[in-house]
């Protein structure tokens, strides 16, 4: 029966029974170390497994009491072979499940940062609604505007509004409604991206944001504007962050899975 185990560092492994026992007699490994083998769901203890319950292996109740005398096994001569066989090794590292850190961080932590990074990312969505409702108000010549929404819409609307005063300039009008429409379809998409994971469109879409917002210092200064898009910039800059650490505790997981065999 071959096994894996975690050093504290990386999976290592494939190694015989016999193998592991010598580990775990030599004082390499000790009952808390993390192993797996094919036919387990999950990594667990070495304690929990039938390895120490056929040795009836007891860890040192106190550093002062002297350790029974306990044979060290020589190295099976089959561990070199039942490594070789590069098919076998691939099928039993396909089956390995995650790594026990996970990147040092735990499933708990990560679906913290999964619902964070998730909330940033709505954010895009609710600029992209209220802009169009902004755009609406606009037209019905309402005094009312949300704060939250895009201010080059709004921007381009009140250009287009004065360009089209001229007759010959009304087609300027269908321009911008056009622009518009294709920059709110793009805060939408941003949104969409950054929610499946893609942490540069999110950087991407954050960055456009965070200029369009810049508008409401001027030339439309508006405090109560300025206030709501801060917090949401925070809320996305925040969720960027959760998905970056996300994305980096997935790259060191990949790089401590077990290499390849030649």
């Amino acid at each position: 029966m071959q096994w894996f185990y975690y050093d504290g560092e990386s999976n290592c492994g494939p190694v015989e029974t016999p193998a592991l026992t010598n580990l775990l007699v030599r004082g390499k490994i000790n009952g808390e170390t993390l192993v797996w083998r094919e036919g387990m769901a999950d990594w667990q203890p070495l304690a929990e497994t039938e390895i120490i319950s056929s040795l009836q292996w007891e860890e040192p109740a106190a550093a002062t009491e002297t350790a029974p005398a306990i044979e060290t096994l020589p190295e099976p001569a089959s561990l070199a072979a039942s490594v070789t066989t590069k098919s076998l090794a691939d099928d039993m590292r396909s089956e390995l499940p995650p790594s026990p850190v996970a990147g040092q961080l735990s499933e708990d932590v990560i679906q913290t940062l999964r619902g964070s990074y998730l909330s940033g990312a709505y954010w895009f969505y609710w600029i992209a609604g209220l802009s169009v409702v902004n755009i609406i108000l606009h037209s019905v010549q309402s005094n009312v505007s949300l704060a939250l929404g895009l201010a080059t819409t709004d921007l381009l609307y009140y250009f287009g509004e004065s360009m089209a005063e001229d007759p010959s300039l009304g087609y300027v009008r269908g321009i911008v409604l056009g622009i518009n429409v294709l920059l709110i379809v793009l805060t939408a998409a941003c949104g969409w991206l950054a929610s499946m994971g893609h942490r540069y469109l999110y950087l991407f879409g954050l960055i456009l944001v965070a200029f369009d917002s810049l508008l409401f210092i001027f030339p439309f200064f508006s405090f109560i504007a300025i206030a709501v898009h801060g917090y949401a910039l925070f809320a996305m800059g925040t969720g960027l962050l959760a998905l970056w650490k996300i994305r980096e505790a997935e790259s060191k997981l990949s790089s401590s899975l077990v290499p390849e065999v030649s």
